[in-house]
């Protein structure tokens, strides 16, 4: 009997191990796969981290393991990535998940993984998954990008998976999910701002946008289209680019292309081809193109067709009017080959007047050299280029006339054409407001500065390298001063702190506007983190005077992160550009977070910064149904300093996370007021704190406790504000008087007085929160329909011993009572506060020496009556 147990015994002691050796093992491989996935260049990088981890956390030893990952939506998904048994073969295959059956649907759509475990799994999927002909087990982990199906990684093997497989599976989904998420925040700034501009331009600009495969298929058409050769954009998607090309031009076109395929992504052109038009003739074109065939938004080459069929015919036209250049509207200028003038038409002596008297030297004839050489040697009939003269643009068409030795030139003013290139140009690559580069200009710029800065340590290797330092610049509190003061009085300011941004660097440095008010600041040939930060000190130092927007002078101050290129180890400064804005943008946010003006990005910062998208993640899902998601209220009693009785509570927003436990509300309320879910989160607690104060009000029905709520910068922006707190009112059959709202100090302006006395016309308390931080203008204070000042706890630290902050308090109650006002401290902790706060003349009080915040259970013992000597009664054990 002993041995039997002793047997059983030691196999459950192996199982055990072995279970806890497992768990080392996935803990392990997700922890990699999440360093690997925040560290991710790319959505290409990304999947294959999260496919090696899925195969790793299977197991490479089991039987027949393949791995896949689909990206697209609940209509459509396609296999992008896949690894393991003959993983080729479902790559590119498409996933219709609608027809999976409904429960499962369901599941995905709620974020739930999905099993198929035996031969009756939907034959379409797997078949879709290449698991057929022989049915095999497959598990499915949704991808969940801003609450949306988004992507599937499917794992499929000849045996079902254990329940803790199932598990690390899915939160390695988890993983991808919210890599995918910060990805696509950090590209949807840019393309929210820009992609109505860009398509805009796109749609109206006169030249055609075509983007054509690698096998000549055309994918893309701009509108502009129908406008040169006839066809819409539908007509003419998904046919060959080389039917439209003339066959005596075919052969070119062809060679053109493949150099094009062949090379990197730079423009190549130009070349002139004649194109069919869709009645039948032929449109000569001028054609540039440039590989993106890599460039996974993009996938193939972008042609830009130009048609130049007027000009031909122009050019034509001048050849024909060469005998009668004096009818020709257009300059024509003929000169030897000694450089002497022989003719000028009459429009060519209209356009340059001075043109005899300047002779070779005018602009108009400046570059000949080498286009008559060409001439000269036969090799060309004729030559055009552009020329400037002033603010003037011409094309010049250059001929020879071998048998009198003459040159010919025929001008066509082409300065309106140049004047929207220009002006395109600027819409596209410069801020509207600032003007300064905007964020492709900025990219561009940077990619071209870390090229420059490999190829000076390439050919420099004994000297120090020399970084490219990228400087990210937001402006503190910008929202409060386009709230204040308005819109226009923000433009204001932004274009003056650009001023001032571009009045602080070196020459050569570029300056950006990256969105609202960000800037971005590129310092080439930086020595190291002192000369950046340098720079950045002289930035703040810009910053530091006033500016005067509406008459009135404002003080604007900056984070500013930084970030540094890492040019070391065998492939130095291989970096992308886009890394090392969003490491400059993470040290921003650091810099703003802990109140340093300056923060060098480090690399946990990168980790901290996943930390903050999960913590976003995991806020939204908790606000979707606050009291199921950890949201609770604790309430602070106030309590009347001279007889002790509980005359107010407030109410305190607590969030109990599943993982983290209890988050300090200084940690998430920042943030719900970031992303806008401070709105619904508030009116949750505005309705629940409404609802305590009605049963409250039936414990002391003659002197109900006034239970106060806090309103946010966001709410209190909210138009519908006063009908939604009245509708809560009446569904919680609440008298008004029973409640009051606090404001904080520096959310008080001038625009919002109205809203304030709508709140006061319902009957509702007001009280100014934090009183003394801000900056309140006395002069409309006493306009305020308030009722309460309640003093920040910071003036009654050693209220008791500094007579300076007696003497602050006492100030800030005589004013008060001076407007008919009640006052009420904060953050009391010890009698000698009280003493002092008393003989000071202050009614109300609230801290720790009476009560710590306590659950609303708590609450109705400490309203039984006291009838004592008035001193306030212990805390609640």
């Amino acid at each position: 009997m002993a041995l039997v147990f002793l047997t059983v015994a030691a196999r459950f002691l192996a199982a055990t191990l072995t279970g806890y050796e497992r768990a080392l093992a996935r803990e392990e491989t997700l922890r990699d796969a999440g360093a690997a996935i925040v560290a991710a260049p790319d959505r290409a990088k990304i999947y294959e981290a999260a496919l090696g981890a899925a195969l790793r956390l299977v197991g490479k030893g089991g039987p027949n393991v393949r791995a896949g990952l689909a990206k697209g939506s609940e209509e459509e998904m396609v296999v992008l990535a896949s690894a393991g048994y003959r993983a080729e073969e479902i790559m590119g295959y498409g996933l219709d998940v609608r027809n999976l059956p409904a429960g499962k649907l369901a599941r995905l759509l709620e974020g739930r993984s999905v099993g198929g475990e035996d031969a009756t799994a939907d034959i379409v999927l797997r078949s879709s998954l290449g698991l057929t002909p022989k049915p095999r087990p497959f598990f499915m982990v949704p991808l969940l990008v801003e609450d949306k199906l988004g992507g599937l990684i499917v794992v499929a093997s000849d045996a079902a998976l254990p329940e803790d497989i199932k598990e690390g599976l899915e939160t390695l989904a988890f993983q991808v999910s919210l890599a995918l998420e910060a990805r696509a925040h950090a590209e949807s700034a840019f393309e929210r701002r820009s992609g109505e501009r860009l398509r805009a331009l796109v749609s109206n600009v006169l030249d055609v946008i075509i983007v054509v495969a690698p096998n000549g298929n055309l994918t893309y058409l701009s509108p502009s289209v129908e406008r040169i050769l006839g066809y819409t954009p539908e007509d003419l998607l998904g046919t060959n680019g080389f039917d439209l090309v003339r066959p005596d031009d075919l052969e070119t076109a062809q060679r053109f292309f493949g150099e094009v395929i062949s090379s990197g992504p730079e423009d190549h052109g130009l070349m002139e081809v004649r194109l069919l038009h869709r009645d039948g003739s032929w449109r000569y074109a001028e054609i540039t193109a440039s590989n993106r065939t890599d460039d996974e938004r993009v996938g193939g080459v972008i042609v830009t067709v130009r048609d130049i069929t007027e000009r031909k015919k122009a050019e034509e036209e001048l050849s024909r009017l060469a005998s009668f250049p004096r009818l020709n509207p257009n300059p024509v200028i003929e000169m030897d080959l000694a450089g002497n003038l022989t003719y000028c038409n009459p429009a060519a002596m209209e356009k340059f007047p001075d043109l005899e008297e300047k002779g070779t030297v005018h602009p108009v004839l400046d570059d000949l050299e080498d286009a008559i050489s060409m001439l000269a040697l036969g090799e060309e009939t004729f030559l055009g280029d552009e020329v400037a003269v002033g603010s003037a643009h011409y094309h010049r068409v250059v001929s020879l006339s071998s048998g009198n030795a003459l040159i010919r030139l025929y001008l066509t003013d082409i300065t309106e054409r140049k004047e929207l290139e220009d002006q395109l140009s600027r819409r596209v690559f410069r801020d509207g407001l600032t003007g300064l580069p905007n964020r492709a200009l900025l990219m561009n710029r940077l990619d071209h500065a870390l090229e420059r800065a490999r190829g000076t340590e390439e050919a420099r290797p004994d000297r120090d390298p020399a970084h490219v330092a990228v400087l990210f610049v937001d402006l503190d509190r910008f929202k409060a001063v386009n709230d204040s003061l308005g819109h226009e009085a923000g433009n204001d300011l932004l274009k003056g702190v650009a001023g001032r941004l571009e009045g602080a660097v070196r020459p050569g440095d570029t300056v950006a506007r990256l969105a609202a008010d960000e800037f971005v600041v590129i310092l080439e040939d930086a020595p190291g983190v002192e000369e950046a930060t340098r720079a950045a000190d002289r930035l703040l130092d810009a910053l530091r005077e006033p500016f005067l927007l509406d008459g009135r002078e404002t003080f604007v101050t900056a984070s500013i992160g930084i970030a540094l290129s890492a040019l070391r180890g065998p492939g130095p400064g291989e970096e992308a550009p886009v890394d090392l804005l969003r490491e400059a943008d993470v040290a921003m946010y650091s810099a703003k977070s802990t109140g340093r003006r300056r923060v060098v990005y480090e690399e946990e910062m990168g980790a901290r910064a996943l930390e903050r998208l999960r913590l976003e993640h995991d806020l939204r899902r908790a606000v979707e149904d606050p009291a199921r998601g950890g949201f609770q209220l604790h309430y602070q009693p106030k309590l009347d300093l001279a007889t002790g009785e509980i005359t107010g509570i407030e109410a305190l927003l607590r969030w109990r996370h599943h993982e983290l436990g209890n988050v300090p509300p200084a940690e998430f309320v920042p943030v719900a007021e970031e992303m806008g879910l401070i709105v619904p989160l508030g009116e949750w607690v505005l309705r629940e704190a409404c609802r305590c104060a009605r049963e409250w009000r039936e414990l002391r029905p003659s002197s109900p406790p006034v239970v106060s709520v806090n309103l946010s910068g966001r709410q209190l922006r909210q138009e519908d504000l006063v009908q939604r707190v009245a509708r809560i009112l009446e569904e919680e059959d609440l008298p008004p008087n029973v409640l009051s709202l606090e404001i904080t100090e520096s959310l008080i302006v001038e625009h919002l007085l109205d809203k304030l006395r709508d709140l006061k016309s319902l009957g509702i308390g007001l009280e100014i929160d934090d009183f003394g931080t801000g900056y309140s203008n006395f002069s409309y204070l006493s306009r305020m329909p308030i009722d309460v000042l309640k003093i920040d706890r910071s003036f009654l630290g050693d209220l008791a011993e500094n007579p300076e902050a007696r003497k602050v308090v006492g100030g800030i109650v005589d004013l008060a009572r001076q407007l008919s006002l009640l006052t009420i401290a904060e953050g009391i902790e010890t009698t000698d506060q009280l003493d002092a706060l008393r003989a000071l003349g202050c009614e109300l009080g609230q801290g720790y020496l009476f009560s710590r915040p306590v659950p609303a259970g708590e609450i109705p013992p400490l309203l039984a009556p006291d009838p004592g000597t008035g001193e306030p009664g212990p805390p609640p054990s």
